[in-house]
């Protein structure tokens, strides 16, 4: 029964979504955001399934190493426009905020590919993402930066 209610729901969504783009009330870039999100976050379940039986180790990050290194990226851009900003007014101590992060970067916000939210931080920490690291000696697939 519980197959059958899932199937009927999905379903139910994906003819939602499909009407969606057709029609143009959700654009069909849109529609792909939240596909690589959800694919992402069903890797990440079946990965960290993964992870738990074959070796008992812990859960590994969304989107693998690729989406890490472009999550990197992204946190290394705020940092250096935290650091120009800091150079430009001379902004110590205080938080920075993402109005003056965005302007500095060109007016584009920097978007996790995995899901994650970004913190800019003080001038003194790093920026951050949501979705971290996760514990394991390889870093390739962290979304974090180190100093």
């Amino acid at each position: 029964m519980a197959k059958a209610i899932k199937f009927v729901v999905m379903g139910s969504v994906a003819l939602l979504l499909i009407w969606g783009t057709v029609t143009g009330v959700i654009p069909w870039r849109r529609i792909l955001g939240i596909s690589r999100t959800v694919v992402g976050n069903a890797a990440h379940t079946a990965g960290q399934a993964a992870g738990n039986l074959s070796t008992g180790g812990g859960p590994s990050n969304v989107g693998g190493p690729a989406a890490a290194t472009q999550c990197r990226e992204n946190l290394t851009r705020i940092h250096t426009a935290k650091l120009s900003i800091r150079s430009k007014t001379g902004i110590e101590v205080k938080d920075v905020s993402w109005d003056a992060v965005v302007k500095e970067m060109g007016g584009r916000m920097p978007k996790c590919p995995s899901g994650g939210t970004y913190s800019i931080g003080t001038m003194q920490s790093l920026p951050s993402c949501s979705v971290g690291a996760n514990g394991n000696t390889d870093g390739t697939d962290d979304h974090q930066i180190r100093k």
